[in-house]
């Protein structure tokens, strides 16, 4: 893998929308190379994937009898609520 990729580079359109954006921008003006989106498709797989994470999380609490109740087994409504806690008691 060359230097400066990461397994976003394999997803669709990554490469045309850079060629793109040197076409629209040019160069950088600090590195004089070619603009990276790999962050911008990092960001939004990750966004995505807590958009999903919970409305699913979400559905599920509208479903159960109690919410307050944790399902017995791992599901992803536990698995935000694990999150949660982790980061609200650093």
């Amino acid at each position: 893998m060359p230097e400066h990729d990461s397994w976003f580079s394999v997803l669709p359109g990554l490469r045309d929308l850079t060629h793109k954006l040197e076409i629209l921008f040019g160069k950088t003006y600090i590195t004089h190379s070619t603009p990276t989106v790999q962050h911008v498709w990092s960001a939004l797989v990750v966004l995505l994937t807590v958009i999903v994470g919970v409305a699913v999380s979400r559905a599920a609490m509208g479903r159960s009898p109690n919410p307050a109740i944790p399902d017995d087994r791992l599901t992803v409504r536990n698995f935000f609520e694990i999150v949660t806690e982790a980061v609200l008691n650093m």
